[in-house]
């Protein structure tokens, strides 16, 4: 589709678009060597992570392995998406293995569609490491629980028409490459039943996921959670890896089968 305004999930995309996206960030987990439990290690001014944010944010098992993950929450007026990597904190009675969340938050609006957040913000996420806290203030981070540090507001991130056309083409690309019929089974099972699909035995990189977004309906598409999981420990069975109910599309690169009926 030579333009990309005309994909459903793009509907109401209008120029001019703003010079660059913005988003605040947020940093989830343990913080290393301290008696604390889970709680946010690292925030910007911007990031909204007051009201029990990190519940809406579960996986299910909170436990060590690596996605990406994109929800909207109407409730906050914002997308929240980022990765999800395994901690290489270690708490104070030497427990480790944990689940370290980068989160960035996405202003809603009527005239940006959600899936242009996660196709521009998704891909940056992506890459976000632990060095943007780990080694700073460590020793307030560890005796003083309530302390969160502070991040620089990001710049944004670029918006125009050639750059949400190649983010486009290269998520596209990157969809022309699953095997025939896994696709349409997807949506086939999004768009029947409860509302939830898997994709089982495929890794996708971020532009891919939120481009399957783009044929669904601008409604539809504007709420849709989506997770790519990889367990550090698959279960073994399709049903055990399938992440907590927030999530309605989930990736799933090391599980087999069909979602249950």
């Amino acid at each position: 589709m030579n333009d990309f305004r005309l994909w459903p999930a793009l509907q109401g995309l209008r120029q001019p678009f703003p010079a660059t996206l913005a988003y605040g960030r947020g940093v989830w987990g343990k913080a290393h060597e301290a008696r604390s439990d889970y709680r946010w290690i690292a925030a910007s001014a911007d990031f909204p992570r007051t009201g029990r944010l990190e519940l809406e944010l579960t996986v299910g098992r909170e436990e060590a392995g690596r996605g990406l993950f994109w929800r909207p929450v109407a409730g906050r007026g914002a997308c929240f998406g980022g990765v999800l990597y395994p901690s290489r904190a270690r708490d104070k009675t030497g427990r480790e293995n944990f689940l370290e969340k980068q989160i960035l938050s996405f202003a809603m609006r009527k005239d940006l569609p959600a899936v242009l957040g996660a196709l521009l913000l998704l891909p940056v996420s992506a890459g976000w490491k632990d060095d943007i806290w780990w080694g700073h203030e460590s020793e307030r981070l560890q005796r003083d629980y309530e302390y969160v540090l502070p991040l620089t507001s990001s710049a944004g991130v670029p918006c125009s028409d050639a750059v949400i056309a190649t983010a486009l083409s290269r998520g596209l690309d990157f969809l022309m490459a699953v095997e025939d019929g896994a696709l349409e089974a997807l949506y086939a099972e999004l768009l029947s039943g409860d509302g939830r699909a898997s994709l089982r035995g495929f890794e996708l990189p971020p532009e891919a996921l939120a481009a399957l977004l783009l044929p669904l309906d601008r409604e539809r598409a504007d709420v849709l959670s989506l997770l790519q999981w990889s367990p550090s420990e698959p279960r073994g069975s399709a049903d055990a890896d399938f992440p907590s109910a927030v999530w309605r599309l989930a990736i799933l690169p090391n599980a087999t089968g069909s979602i249950r009926a």
